[in-house]
């Protein structure tokens, strides 16, 4: 007989079921990382790519790993659709496309000219549940972290994808900040998360087995169906006042509110710990980004839609909004 096991017996490790990842029907054209940008990297180096085209409304930690490899960088701008300027097809050089906030799923493949043979990376890591464009020129990233309480992790998914070499991540040295936020709140964990994020940046490798393991555990459908009820909530009630044009519904990591005065009402939001983050600020954009571009980052106030909530915290979080505009308009 053959065996399994290193040990037998000891005491019982974290108690995790063998289960299913979103993703395991791609698992031939599937590899995983510890992040997005690790990914990014080992994806560059296997293609012998030379240069990318990248939006200025990108994030900035995700375009300086970019810009380490090596890879030449030109930007592009974006419209108010938050699809990319015409101009960017005027030639076939490598391109990556950003699905913001998860709601371009339909209108982003769409946006490619028929017979483009350059490479084109499709940046999911707002849009988990969206099934990857299978095409000999494409890749997809997707982004577990930004959607589930894991220590690290993120996809990438393409016909031609190579298993990658590298070690996988020892999560042990720094899921602490989970076990703290689960008992203590974010708040308790915040710069701890920070000090990881930073660390993880520095540290490229495969996605750990414990945040294998916890993403086998997940209950995907439940975790769709309350994001898209709860994003649909926000768009019933504060559709009106936004400027952005967005589906009804769709399982997003955030509503996407843009609204002039924003930047003020995010500060009134953040007084009544209803945290929104600002997405983004990078010096290229800021230096070069168009009115539309600089207005998102500006005035974007990204409301959570997680599976956290319920509906009941959507309709709550939609009257202080309500509530706290009118009494901007009306000072």
């Amino acid at each position: 007989m053959e065996r399994l096991h290193e040990s037998y017996g000891g005491f019982l490790p974290l108690e995790l079921n063998p289960g299913r990842e979103w993703h395991a029907s791609w698992k031939e054209n599937m590899e995983a990382f510890n992040t997005i940008s690790a990914g990014l990297g080992w994806l560059f180096r296997e293609k012998g790519l030379k240069k990318i085209r990248i939006p200025y409304y990108y994030c900035p930690s995700t375009t300086a790993a970019i810009k380490a490899t090596g890879v030449e960088v030109e930007f592009y701008h974006i419209r108010e659709d938050m699809l990319p300027e015409e101009s960017l097809w005027d030639r076939e050089d490598p391109v990556l496309l950003v699905n913001y906030f998860g709601v371009l799923d339909r209108e982003l493949p769409r946006t490619v000219p028929e017979g483009w043979k350059a490479p084109v990376i499709l940046d999911n890591a707002h849009s988990f549940f969206t099934p990857p464009v299978m095409k000999g020129n494409w890749d997809n990233f997707y982004s577990a972290r930004k959607f589930f309480g894991v220590p690290d992790g993120a996809y990438l998914i393409g016909l031609d994808i190579q298993a990658c070499p590298r070690e996988y991540t020892k999560a042990a040295e720094y899921f602490h900040y989970l076990a703290l936020t689960y008992e203590e709140g974010t708040n308790a964990a915040y710069k701890e998360k920070r000090e990881l994020d930073r660390w993880l940046g520095e540290h490229p490798g495969r996605m750990s087995v414990l945040a294998k393991g916890i993403l086998e555990n997940v209950d995907y459908e439940r975790v769709r169906r309350v994001r898209e009820e709860n994003f649909r909530v926000f768009r019933d009630r504060l559709d009106s006042l936004n400027r952005l044009k967005i589906p009804r519904s769709c399982p997003a990591y955030v509503y996407p509110l843009l609204i002039p005065g924003g930047g003020e009402l995010k500060k009134r939001l953040v007084e009544q710990k209803i945290f929104v983050p600002t997405l983004w600020l990078g010096e290229d954009l800021l230096a070069h980004g168009n009115s539309f571009e600089l207005s998102m980052s500006r005035d974007g106030i990204f409301l959570p839609v997680d599976q956290r909530y319920s509906v009941e915290d959507m309709e709550y979080m939609g009257e202080v909004i309500l509530a706290e505009k009118y009494n901007m308009d009306n000072k």
